[in-house]
């Protein structure tokens, strides 16, 4: 086939197509299918068409857009055409009918609505159309949305959804003594045209709610509001506990009857608050370098909570105060994060010091104790831990030789040769030895050797220092052999 055609004239086909294409999206049975728990869309009943055995429920127009939905849920539905406040988008005179089944000319009809007070289009303030019924989960639903004379065509805005109330914590926790919690309320889907949905909050022996009625119209349902939750300020040590308001529940057209789950927010205790501190260390004796590690429990035996914790740790040396090496470091117990000591928490800190050599060669002993406070408890001090330095200085010394000039007899200590004697000077100890020297008693007749060198200043534990001296074989020492 040969096309042939100006290029305005294809532009303008192309154009022309392609809104038709998007406006009988819906024109067909069973139409555009919705999706999710609610939704808004925009239609058009311009150049729509009916259909063989299409419903005519009002007897006029059939220039219906058809709209499929599967309920997710059980529960309460609403569905309308209702601008909102300032909105202008349904201009026409609507109807609304919603059906179940599978073929446009075989369908059950759920229930229907022509104009509804306040729900507004801009042809007048109550032509637009609401329903509210009970859906099944797992059921296809069909609307149909026309206009009420086929003269009166134009747009409008479809909003759809479950009737539920949506709850939000915003601050989940309160302490006894006039901190508070907060939860939002909100519902899911608008109230019908000038109706309001009113939502109740139930009551709780453990706290209060403020407010305890919340309104929403269709001006406002979109914007979640505040409940502010107090705890029950009483004298009982309960310890941490909980509350919510006995029930949620909402009425108005399209929402009696609806509930929803009451928000359970987590209450503190202020009643009985306490805590022990204890202390323990890694090593009650140290003969080497090495880590001692100090250990800090505080564990909250009240029922209160404890906030602002300020810890301290002192650790001395002989008396004297030494910083640590690391800590105090909290490592575990506060298992929601959030700073405070609870009720049903024990929190463990750790403190390390590095022993050095010279904490070994000075001595004594390493003494440590915390502290602990908070906001509801004065300050408490733990038990002292101490550690004790064990000192064993202690030295080892292997005497060897060798003929280093052997002017006779190969081997043998002859007149004139010159024997050197080494001193390996061991510290078997665990204290550094200082001004470490030899001294050798040589029964020769000649004169006696002298090591050398004269003197080690230090001599660390293990460590080994040589010594070393000569001796020349005289005639009265091979006389005396």
């Amino acid at each position: 086939m040969y096309v042939r055609c100006l290029r305005w004239l294809c532009v303008a086909w192309v154009w022309l197509a392609t809104l038709a294409s998007g406006a009988l999206a819906a024109d067909m049975f069973p139409g555009t299918v919705l999706g999710g728990s609610s939704g808004t869309v925009v239609g058009t009943t311009s150049g729509m068409t009916g259909e063989a055995g299409e419903p005519n429920f009002i007897g006029g127009a059939t220039t219906s857009d058809w709209y499929s939905w599967t309920a997710p849920a059980s529960g309460r539905f609403t569905i309308a055409t209702c601008n909102l406040s300032g909105e202008t988008t349904t201009a026409t005179d609507t109807t609304l009918a919603a059906y179940t089944g599978a073929a446009v000319n075989a369908l059950t009809a759920v229930g229907s609505n022509d104009d509804t007070t306040g729900c507004n289009s801009t042809v007048n303030p109550n032509y637009g159309s609401f329903l509210t019924f009970t859906v099944t989960a797992g059921v296809t639903y069909r609307f149909q949305v026309d206009t009420y004379n086929s003269s009166a065509t134009g747009t409008f805005v479809l909003r759809y959804g479950l009737s539920a109330l949506t709850v939000a914590v915003s601050d989940p926790s309160a302490t006894e003594g006039g901190d508070t919690a907060t939860f939002t309320v909100r519902p899911a889907s608008p109230p019908s045209g000038s109706s309001a949905v009113t939502v109740t909050i139930g009551t709780s022996t453990q706290c209060s709610f403020s407010p305890t009625t919340l309104t929403f119209t269709s001006a406002n349902f979109t914007t979640p509001q505040t409940v502010t939750v107090t705890a029950t300020n009483d004298a009982v040590a309960e310890g941490t506990h909980s509350c919510s308001p006995a029930t949620l529940s909402a009425a108005g057209t399209g929402y009696a009857g609806v509930t929803a789950t009451p928000p359970t927010m987590t209450v503190y205790d202020n009643d009985n608050p306490n805590f022990t501190i204890t202390k323990s260390v890694s090593a009650a004796a140290v003969a080497a370098p090495g880590t001692l590690t100090y250990t800090i429990t505080v564990d909250n035996n009240g029922s209160a909570i404890l906030t602002n914790p300020v810890i301290t740790d002192t650790l001395q040396l002989n008396g004297t105060p030494i910083a640590p090496t690391s800590g105090p470091t909290l490592t575990s117990g506060d298992t929601n994060g959030d700073g405070i000591l609870q009720d049903t928490e024990t929190w463990v800190y750790t403190v390390t010091h590095n022993v050095t050599q010279a904490n070994i060669d000075g001595g004594g002993s390493f003494t440590n104790v915390a502290t602990w406070a908070c906001t509801e408890v004065a300050v408490k001090t733990s038990n002292t831990v101490t550690t004790t330095i064990t000192r064993t200085p202690n030295i080892a010394v292997d005497k060897s030789f060798v003929i280093t000039t052997d002017n006779g007899t190969i081997g043998t200590a002859d007149v004139g040769d010159v024997i050197t004697y080494s001193y390996a000077v061991t510290n078997t100890g665990n204290v550094t030895l200082s001004n470490v020297t030899v001294g050798d008693v040589h029964s020769g007749t000649g004169g006696p050797p002298v090591p050398a060198p004269a003197s080690v200043a230090s001599l660390a534990p293990s460590a080994t220092a040589t010594f070393t001296a000569t001796y020349q074989v005289t005639q009265g020492d091979v006389d005396n052999q």
